[in-house]
């Protein structure tokens, strides 16, 4: 496999903010070629925002590059808002956005509740997405959501002290049907202080399983800035309460990503304790037509060299195509 480092660092060409029309305003950059080939990248958490690196995972002289926060996502306002925000909304913004600037068509690469958001829009959309890229493949159900936030089993034990933090924020008395309600009703409530202080914990929690090893500097900067935690805690909790439980789109996803034709690969470590190797298995299994890489020795996170230099091997091979 050649190696390839990532694209140097650049400034947007454009950034601003895009009017959904129905009370949010997304924040965007666009960086690369303004003629070149479209691609958008989508961000999981679903709150968690773009860090404004990831166009560095594509040559920046061959593609135009969409990067954008999703409702509620750090940069676009209102912070942590859960107003009119769910997985259809989401897809309607895509939507808007691809017609604001002007593609018939694009390339779409998302990760984690990324990868949700890309499978879901592709199904509704196939005629617009030229080829799909999914890294960390996770469904929209409620199972891997309950996954997480309750870490039944291994992954509990893996890595015990960030989520004995997490559990015992929460008295005994409510823990009888789980950690969903508990935190979903703190990190949504009135108390802005409450709120912060459960957002900081859960995002201490999966910040600690998203690489293969804990990264003990990444843990420091959530104590340092409790607040910037709200949006991936509160969107979380607050999809998986009102859309994953209720939706479920694994069945619908799976059903649908079968009759796509356009090029799909699939990018997935295989130390991911987040979204398990599993789904990206059962995804390929079930669509022949996409390719899987696995990554040994990786976990979930962008951070991860492996997944930063699997996901540069598939925008240089599809230059070629």
């Amino acid at each position: 496999m050649t190696q390839h480092a990532l694209y140097p660092q650049r400034e947007p060409y454009e950034a601003g903010f895009f009017d959904t029309g129905d009370g949010h305003q997304l924040y965007y950059a666009r960086y690369g070629n303004p003629a070149g080939e479209p691609v958008v990248y989508l961000h999981g958490g679903p709150g968690a925002g773009c860090r404004y690196q990831e166009y560095r995972f594509f040559d920046t002289a061959h593609y135009n590059i969409l990067l954008f926060d999703q409702r509620g996502a750090p940069k676009s306002k209102p912070f942590a808002g859960t107003d009119r925000n769910n997985m259809p909304t989401l897809v309607d913004d895509l939507e808007k956005l691809r017609k604001k600037f002007g593609f018939e068509s694009w390339n779409v690469a998302g990760g984690s509740a990324g990868s949700t958001l890309g499978m879901l829009y592709a199904v509704t959309h196939p005629a617009r997405v030229k080829r799909l890229l999914l890294r960390g493949i996770f469904f929209g159900d409620a199972l891997g959501a309950y996954n997480l936030i309750n870490a039944e089993g291994p992954l509990r034990k893996s890595r015990n002290i960030w989520f004995q933090e997490y559990l015992d924020h929460i008295p005994l008395v409510e823990r009888a049907e789980g950690l969903t309600m508990p935190y979903y009703n703190r990190l949504t409530g009135a108390d802005e202080a409450v709120a912060i202080e459960a957002a900081r914990l859960f995002t201490r929690w999966d910040t600690a399983i998203a690489t293969k090893n804990p990264q003990p500097d990444l843990l420091e900067k959530l104590n340092q800035d409790p607040r910037s935690c709200l949006p991936i805690s509160r969107l979380f909790f607050h999809f998986t309460v009102h859309d994953y439980m209720k939706n479920d789109y694994k069945p619908m996803l799976l059903a649908g990503m079968r009759k796509l034709t356009m090029p799909i690969d699939i990018i997935h470590g295989r130390q991911d304790w987040i979204c398990p190797l599993e789904s990206a298995i059962e995804l390929h299994a079930q669509c022949p037509q996409t390719r899987l890489t696995i990554v040994e020795n990786t976990g979930h996170g962008m951070v991860e060299p492996g997944l930063q230099q699997a996901f540069v091997e598939i925008t240089e091979r599809w230059k070629k195509q």
